[in-house]
């Protein structure tokens, strides 16, 4: 399936999303990085646009070593190099990135000790050092940031020729005045339409985007990523073309997109939610469209994404759509979505036996809320769905622990 129903600016526009859903002001001190170092690296000159917009959106994934190191329990304040350290690997690891994410950690080091390095990148690292001193200041003193915060630190702790160009950036470009105004945000993600990514790098950027809604809460993204596997099982024997399993493959991962715009008591008691709290609930397929229509060109992607609660006798929601207006891949995700929940200990703490489990389905499909060829293709393949799910949870346990196990052998081995 060709990539075009998102742009590659799109995508890193969703990446960000991911962080706001989080901590807005990681979001926002995440843009101010990003326009700095847009702003440097096109100053400087020497970059193609489409990289410029790339490394600008690498800039910004720096604030994902700040949520990473809570996990660790690790104060990101008192741990500064660990920040970097961990966003690179991070990046290194899931995205597109590569090496080049290797400028977030070595963004740690000072002047001398990256002018040691061959490394295509050392200098980008070093303007990153710099950029995020100048957005510590701003946040201090705004637009009246002093110069005299960086001129001391020239030739040592950043080269001369960064302090100039920032100062340039300052001055005529009028950086701190436009983040101040609020201008810069547009001017951003006006130039992010030269990011440029390939088919198989948006696909794989999507996954990572989809992976970074772990940081609002692993057992929200734990959920999706069961969702997805349940309805990959169930599409490659219910449906024949292949551009439809790749459009339900998308909107199983992005479904229940809307609840991250939802508050910790929404999300995570939803079992027991009654009166103004659970219309609260159910919003959250409204929010999800919304965000779904502002990021993604695929119509059917979203139609499918967005009818994950509506049910075949049409008293689902949140329009109430009968079964005739469903498709078949809608139909599968519903049964996905349902059979996901169950198996989320976390959010569902009484979670029910499997045949309990295949109880409850059966009856769906017997009332005609659920669609009975659906149904039936998972009871009848009910134990290979499990181990499928199975596998699927081991495999992100094991990641996990992999990752955990690499980020303190990389701290070690950079200390």
């Amino acid at each position: 399936m060709a990539m075009d129903y998102i742009s590659s600016r799109k995508i890193c526009y969703l990446g960000c999303d991911m962080i706001r859903f989080v901590d807005e002001n990681l979001y926002y001190k995440g843009l101010r990085i990003a326009y700095m170092m847009m702003k440097m690296l096109e100053n400087k000159g020497g970059f193609d646009e489409y990289e410029t917009a790339e490394l600008a959106f690498l800039s910004f994934l720096n604030v994902i070593g700040e949520l990473g190191l809570k996990k660790f329990g690790l104060n990101p304040a008192e741990n500064e190099d660990k920040v970097g350290a961990y966003a690179a690997l991070y990046a290194k690891q899931y995205s597109i990135f590569g090496e080049r994410a290797e400028i977030l950690r070595l963004s740690n080091l000072d002047c001398k000790e990256l002018n040691s390095l061959d490394y295509k990148y050392a200098n980008v690292a070093g303007m990153l050092r710099l950029i995020k001193k100048a957005e510590k200041a701003y946040v201090r003193d705004g637009k009246d940031v002093s110069m005299k915060d960086f001129e001391g630190g020239a030739g040592v702790e950043y080269s001369t020729d960064h302090t100039m160009l920032l100062l340039r950036c300052i001055r005529r470009d009028e950086i701190f005045a436009k983040m101040e105004r609020g201008e810069y945000e547009q001017e951003l993600w006006d130039y992010m339409d030269n990011a440029l990514f390939t088919n198989e790098e948006k696909d794989q950027m999507i996954d990572f985007v989809f992976k970074m809604s772990e940081f609002r809460g692993t057992h929200l993204y734990l959920e999706a990523y069961i969702c997805r596997v349940v309805a990959d099982f169930l599409a490659a024997e219910l449906l024949v073309d292949e551009n439809e399993c790749k459009m339900l493959h998308q909107a199983a991962m992005f479904r229940d997109i809307g609840l991250l715009t939802m508050p910790d008591n929404i999300v995570y008691q939803r079992e027991n939610l009654q009166g103004e709290e659970l219309k609260k609930y159910r919003s959250h397929v409204d929010e999800g469209e919304k965000l779904l229509r502002e990021r993604f060109r695929a119509e059917d992607i979203i139609e499918i994404a967005i009818s994950h609660h509506e049910r075949i006798d049409g008293k689902g929601y949140p329009k109430a759509k009968k079964g005739e207006l469903q498709t078949r891949s809608i139909r599968i995700l519903q049964v996905a979505d349902v059979v996901a929940s169950f198996f989320n200990a976390k959010l569902y703490p009484t979670r029910k036996s499997h045949e309990e489990i295949k109880t409850f389905l059966k009856k769906e499909a017997e009332s005609g809320r659920m669609d009975d060829r659906c149904v039936r293709h998972l009871l009848n393949h009910y134990e290979e769905a499990v181990g499928e799910i199975d596998s699927a949870v081991k495999r992100y346990s094991a990641q996990e622990k992999r990752f955990a196990s690499d980020f303190k052998v990389y701290i070690q081995r950079f200390a």
